[in-house]
């Protein structure tokens, strides 16, 4: 599975935990009518990059371990305001910009080993 349809999260609006681990995924881009999230697993994918999650406004569980992350974009977790655990360990993250973590108010958990982190703006990433 490489990618998934659009449309496919149509409908599914009460969903509340999403477990898509190990299924190979390169592009995760449509969180549409997935609402009510709270629970995502997309461990061991090929996931290269991540769209904004802006609309999974009630997720509090983010597993993202063992992708080929290398860059998160400064927008990508923004709206995430009910998030409580971030999991990005074994990618390969190099450099957290600033501010991206800056609208998780609610994180108490995040796993950032086993990457390739050289750069941290301590100022500003973590505000």
């Amino acid at each position: 599975m490489v990618s998934l349809p659009p449309t496919l999260w149509v409908g599914m609006g009460s969903l509340k935990n999403l477990q898509l681990s190990r299924n190979e995924l390169m592009a995760w881009e449509n969180f549409q009518g997935l609402r009510n999230l709270e629970e995502l697993d997309l461990t061991g994918n090929s996931l290269a990059k991540l769209e904004t999650l802006r609309t999974l406004r009630k997720l509090k569980n983010l597993k993202l371990p063992e992708n080929e992350l290398t860059h998160l974009e400064p927008n990508t977790f923004q709206g995430l305001v009910s998030l409580e655990t971030l999991s990005l360990h074994e990618n390969k993250i190099e450099v957290l910009t600033p501010s991206i973590f800056a609208d998780l108010s609610e994180l108490t958990t995040l796993i950032l080993s086993d990457n390739r982190i050289s750069e941290v703006n301590i100022n500003n990433t973590f505000l």
